[in-house]
């Protein structure tokens, strides 16, 4: 029975670890993602909010490092950020 419980113990204790390794893991990798994509020029803008268009409440997000930069609307089709991967084709 001591057995049992200690390989039971073992392998809650393990399980404990991969939950807690895997979040870190996760946690600093979305620092480094912060980080990289951190606005730090005094000029920049980093605006997110709902705008009326046409009678409707949509959501924008405005982000670069120079505000006096012209905007380019980029609709897509998908629910949340579908194509959040062209934000960075469009910054170079």
């Amino acid at each position: 029975m001591k057995i049992i419980r200690r390989v039971f113990f073992a392998l809650v204790t393990l399980v404990v670890l991969a939950f807690i390794a895997a979040f870190s893991y996760r946690a600093m990798g979305q620092h480094r993602i912060a980080e990289a994509v951190k606005i730090t020029s005094p000029n920049g803008i980093d605006e997110a909010k709902f705008v009326n268009i046409n009678g409707a409440e949509e959501w924008i997000t405005i982000r670069d490092d120079d505000r006096n930069n012209p905007v380019i609307l980029f609709l897509h089709g998908g629910p949340s950020e579908a194509n959040s991967h062209v934000r960075l084709a469009l910054a170079l």
